[in-house]
């Protein structure tokens, strides 16, 4: 099913295949080893006052992460895929 669409969730593949989210989702990480990842187009051209802001809101950003290291962990995005991902050591 992830190799037909990259964009389902696992709450959409345990209504596909009416078993556990809790199934799907050990199947999906711990057999498959694939993790949601997310990619967002930036444009290449920004005017000045984009660049600015970008650089304000990256810096903000940052310094949350410093201050919370687990910052990242609670961040839900969107438009995502699921992809293969090799663990340390693999």
């Amino acid at each position: 099913m992830l190799a037909d669409d990259r964009q389902l969730s696992l709450r959409m593949i345990a209504e596909e295949l009416k078993i556990s989210l809790a199934s799907v989702s050990n199947i999906i990480h711990e057999n498959l080893q694939k993790r949601k990842i997310c990619i967002r187009f930036v444009p290449d051209k920004l005017s000045d006052e984009q660049k600015q802001h970008r650089m304000e809101t990256s810096g903000d950003f940052i310094d949350a992460c410093d201050r919370n290291p687990q910052l990242l962990e609670t961040i839900v995005t969107g438009d995502e895929s699921w992809c293969y991902q090799l663990r340390s050591g693999d």
